[in-house]
């Protein structure tokens, strides 16, 4: 699966979404793991690159759900 594919899957993703940010930053990336990722993507993820990342990022970011601390 590409990078592309795969951000476009909707209803596991969105539900990865509504969990982002109730956890630390381990066990979201576990929880993205576990619902969506291949190893590859997981990697993308981790490391900030790829669509799946910044569609996450940008959902988080704008829709009041992400904390600062």
């Amino acid at each position: 699966m590409t990078n592309k594919e795969f951000a476009k899957q909707d209803g596991e993703f969105l539900r990865a979404v509504g969990l982002w940010g109730e956890a630390t930053g381990s066990e979201n990336l576990q929880l993205f793991v576990k619902y969506h990722a291949t190893a590859r993507q997981a990697s993308k993820f981790r490391n900030g690159k790829g669509t799946a990342f910044k569609t996450l990022y940008r959902k988080t970011m704008f829709s009041g759900r992400r904390e600062t601390k």
